[in-house]
């Protein structure tokens, strides 16, 4: 493979440290291994953290290779394309010639995603699988991988308004047409600020509550006066005398 000339001699790193130098080395040589059993979404995997800790020209012309061998075509090119930028600056011309002929074939399979809105209320936001979408491409047709997109707008006062698309793996733009934003209903934001804090029992209620713990004591300590009263009864104390007398008989 051409790449694999291109990129294996002299992966030129970044200033690295030693360790994560060590490290990169590591995981580039793991990620070339799982591209060559085409377990590609681990092979991108390692040569990213690889492109992370010590940044080398050969490791973006094996991540974009990558990209493009997954089906991440938007990811690739744009891969392709730093890397093209980045060899012409080290004056690697022969990378950086191959690097811009990859690209430019990926260019008329890219799929692209258009954020389409209707107003500029004050504090609006946009948002793709929760990262801000930068206001200097609303409304531009952005290449984006296939997949599934979560599209979320949000402004000062207006009600929130989200919608999923689809973009599929093919040529072409999806158009995401965003609708005025509605205003928020009343006082909404600001219901849960103005809510009462919970208050302490009046004082009718500690009263009534008061007035009942009393009447619960009085109420048992009658019961206890009646049951003291019953065992002091003649009868009670005669069967207290049998019942001794039984005791003793059956002791002897």
């Amino acid at each position: 493979m051409l790449i694999a000339a291109l990129a294996a001699p002299g992966r030129a790193h970044a200033q690295a440290s030693a360790s994560d130098k060590a490290a990169a080395e590591a995981l580039f040589d793991e990620g070339r291994q799982l591209m060559e059993a085409r377990s590609y979404d681990a092979a991108c995997s390692r040569f990213e953290t690889s492109q992370r800790l010590a940044a080398g020209i050969g490791t973006l012309l094996y991540l974009g290779d990558c990209y493009e061998k997954s089906g991440r075509v938007a990811s690739a090119w744009a891969t392709f394309r730093e890397a093209s930028s980045k060899a012409a600056a080290a004056g690697q011309q022969e990378r950086a010639r191959i690097a811009s002929e990859r690209a430019g074939a990926l260019e008329p399979k890219l799929s692209r995603l258009r954020i389409k809105l209707s107003d500029d209320a004050p504090g609006l936001e946009v948002k793709r699988n929760g990262t801000a979408v930068g206001r200097d491409i609303w409304g531009a047709p952005v290449p984006v991988d296939p997949g599934s997109y979560q599209i979320e707008v949000r402004a000062t006062n207006k009600a929130p308004w989200s919608t999923r698309y689809d973009v599929p793996a093919q040529p072409g733009t999806i158009e995401v047409a965003v609708p005025a934003l509605v205003d928020a209903p009343a006082g909404a934001s600001s219901a849960a600020r103005r809510s009462p804090p919970a208050r302490a029992p009046s004082a009718a209620r500690r009263g009534r509550r008061g007035a009942s713990i009393v009447a619960r004591r009085r109420a048992a300590s009658r019961r206890d006066r009646r049951r003291r009263a019953g065992r002091d009864r003649p009868g009670h104390r005669r069967r207290l005398r049998r019942q001794c007398r039984l005791h003793g008989q059956r002791g002897r």
